[in-house]
């Protein structure tokens, strides 16, 4: 995706594009993130005089999306996958154990 903006930003919509883009690999955590990167980017540019450029613009988005969308892809939703079949598998058991007592 960086590389892609990278190639892409002499392009006037290329932000744009690239913040769909990660929002949409990053859903459902990438919009409140983009929200806040969004907003605090946009606080820095008027207060602190830090000039605006896009493909830099898109770095901290970047990097905060990818980390966000991996822990929520790749650490949360497995965790919850096991802790559902976990709990499923002692479910299956304790009826089992209720059948075994009540013969």
């Amino acid at each position: 995706m960086l590389a892609f903006a990278y190639l892409q930003k002499s392009e006037p919509d290329m932000p744009v594009a690239f913040t769909w883009l990660l929002i949409a690999l990053s859903f459902p955590i990438g919009l409140p993130v983009g929200a806040v990167v969004g907003i605090s980017m946009s606080w820095a540019y008027a207060n602190v005089g830090l000039p605006y450029e896009p493909f830099m613009d898109l770095l901290p988005s970047w990097l905060l999306m990818l980390l966000f969308g991996y822990l929520q892809w790749f650490v949360g939703l497995p965790a919850v996958c096991r802790w559902l079949r976990g709990r499923q598998t002692s479910l299956s058991s304790s009826r089992r154990e209720g059948h075994r007592l009540e013969s």
